[in-house]
């Protein structure tokens, strides 16, 4: 039983490794800066953000609100229709 486990393991790694599946679709790094940063030339920011919070709206399940550690929350008014949040 204990090897039939690690091989249950083993076997769904695989299928899930990332490797497995090439996609051309790359998460890239946008540093984020301050208006006073942009204005001064510098390229700053943090190397990323973390999302703390995901919700729909229960009154409409096309929004959404997410709120991230650079303290904002950003809402997308048209998230099934793939536009960007605001």
């Amino acid at each position: 039983m204990k090897y039939f486990s690690f091989f249950i393991l083993a076997l769904i790694l695989l299928i899930f490794d990332t490797n497995a599946f090439p996609s051309n679709n790359r998460w890239t790094p946008i540093p984020l800066t301050s208006a006073k940063q942009k204005q001064e030339g510098l390229a700053g920011g943090e190397g990323m953000q973390m999302v703390f919070g995901i919700a729909y709206a229960p009154s409409n399940p096309n929004v959404v609100y997410i709120v991230s550690d650079t303290s904002q929350v950003w809402k997308s008014r048209h998230f099934n229709s793939g536009r960007s949040i605001e």
